[in-house]
């Protein structure tokens, strides 16, 4: 039978399972960038407003040109901050960072202050 043959030879033809590559694993998708990370590339691009991008600096190292040692020593936090974004909040700030008593030290202990209450005030 030509059509049972024909049949036959493609059978004949095709891999056996066993020889057959096995598929690739898929690729694990890369990782979506955090848009909430300054530290990452362009993550002014998603918070288009100056407001947004400073509440991205409260508590952040990146641009930090003061930093507050707050608490009891041994329990003491280290409070990165931005003096102009104080400056601008705060009268008290201003005159701190920009009086004619202006505190030069980048660092400024306050150790009569729960680091928690702290960072409450600062926001």
């Amino acid at each position: 039978n030509a059509a049972g043959a024909a049949e036959s030879t493609k059978v004949g033809l095709c891999c056996p399972p066993c020889l057959a590559p096995a598929p690739l694993p898929p690729l694990p998708a890369p990782p979506l960038p955090d848009n909430n990370n300054p530290e990452s590339p362009n993550w002014q691009s998603f918070h288009p407003t100056l407001r947004e991008r400073n509440a991205l600096m409260f508590n952040n190292e990146l641009m930090a040109d003061v930093h507050f040692i707050v608490g009891a020593l041994g329990a003491a936090r280290r409070v990165p901050a931005h003096k102009y974004v104080l400056a601008v909040g705060s009268s008290v700030f201003y005159a701190m960072f920009y009086g004619d008593l202006a505190e030069v030290k980048s660092e400024i202990h306050i150790p009569d202050v729960e680091p928690a209450a702290f960072l409450v005030l600062l926001k």
